[in-house]
This record gives structure tokens, sequence and C-alpha cells, in this order.
């Protein structure tokens, strides 16, 4: 995106929009907004009408290191998930959810109704890893929970990682113990207890290229 003559790459600039039939104009106004007119129904899980605005990136805001990346998990729960109210014929796709990958693709939102949460079956001590491409100095680990609503009492819940670990490493994390990864690390946290939308944890001195999460215990998901 750019002004007649030049181009400009905007880092972590990934628009989200769901449209009837398409975008019709693109105009960069004055204070560097984009807006797009057309038919956008939702815009960054938003709903919207006639056209959709996105403001200009903050050039000192954290840039997703993790998006598109390679990622596996120690297995995958890939039943058809449904939210309340939704029929079985909308449910997620099997195969389509749980995945590792969902981790990495953008989507941010957590909710169910994204289809879009990565999620092991439930076992001992399930893990989550993410291949950077690179050894890259980290400042700030984000985390987003999934979360959905309960088709009986109507009640939200929140899938929290309450109490996993996260491991940061030059080189793949194959451990089977917090010891093994531990040593093997560059450094490691613990994450907080349960919590809704996302939290984010301050690094200091670390860095990596592979990340993974364990959820120690028994009956983990």
């Amino acid at each position: 995106i750019g002004r007649a003559g030049s181009s400009v790459s905007l880092s972590g600039f990934a628009p989200r929009l769901d449209m009837r039939t398409g975008v019709w104009a693109l105009l960069v106004d004055s204070d560097g907004k984009l807006w797009v007119g057309g038919d956008p129904t939702v815009s960054q899980g938003i709903s919207t009408r006639g056209f959709a605005v996105f403001p200009t990136r903050d050039p000192n805001a954290p840039v997703n290191l993790a998006r598109s990346r390679p990622a596996t998990q120690s297995s995958v729960d890939g039943t058809a998930l449904r939210w309340r109210n939704q029929t079985a014929a909308q449910r997620c796709p099997r195969g389509s959810h749980g995945l590792a990958g969902a981790a990495t693709d953008g989507k941010v939102a957590g909710g169910l109704w994204e289809c879009s949460t990565s999620h092991t079956a439930r076992e001992t001590n399930p893990w989550w890893q993410v291949d950077l491409g690179a050894s890259r100095h980290l400042d700030l680990l984000r985390i987003h929970a999934m979360w959905g609503v309960d088709d009986v009492t109507g009640v939200r819940f929140d899938r929290g990682l309450d109490d996993a670990r996260v491991y940061f490493s030059d080189t793949p994390l194959t451990g089977s113990s917090h010891e093994q990864l531990a040593a093997a690390a560059n450094g490691w946290i613990t994450l907080g207890p349960a919590f809704s939308g996302h939290n984010e944890y301050p690094l200091e001195n670390i860095s990596g290229r592979y990340i993974r999460i364990v959820a120690w215990g028994e009956n983990r998901t």
C-alpha cells in the first residue's frame, strides 16, 4: 500500500474482511487510515456495512513472528465442535478444527465460531510447538485463549493454559520432562492461571527459533 509511484510494505498488516461481492474502492486518507468501500459485512470480527476502516499500524507495536509459521502438537482433537443455537449442519467441519496450524493463522478472537482454534486430545502432558524459521530476539509472548458458550447453561467458558510452561530454544525441543526441556532451552516461563481473551507476558533476554508450550499434568487438553 502506498502513494502513486511508490509502495510501502506494512509488516503485520493482514486485514480480515467478510464480503458479499467484493471491494469497490480503496482510499488512504490524510491520517494514513485505509478506507475500504464495497459491501463488507464483517471487519476484524466487527459487523460493518458499506465500508471498513483500518488505522495506520503503530510501528512500535509487537509483530507476530509466529504467524503462518509451521506448528506441531502432541495430538489433535478434531471433533466437530458447535456453539450455542447452532445446528448440526453448521458445525466446524471434521478435520479442519483443533489443528496445530490454527494457532498461527492470524485469527485471534478465540471463539469457537471461527473454527480456528488449536487443541489436543485429553492426555498427559500435551504440548504445542512452533518453528519461527530462524532464531529471533523475543520480548513479548501473547497467548489467546479459546472460548465458547455452554449449550445447556448458555454460560461462556474459557480454555486457558493455566500453569502451563513455555520453552524457548534454538533447536527443536523433544524432551519428555520439564528437566530435559529446561536444560535444552534458552529459557522458559510459567503461564498464570486460566484467563479470558488474551494474556501478555513480557520477556527479558530471551531468544529462540522454537517455542513449545506444555500443559504438564494428567488429563489436560
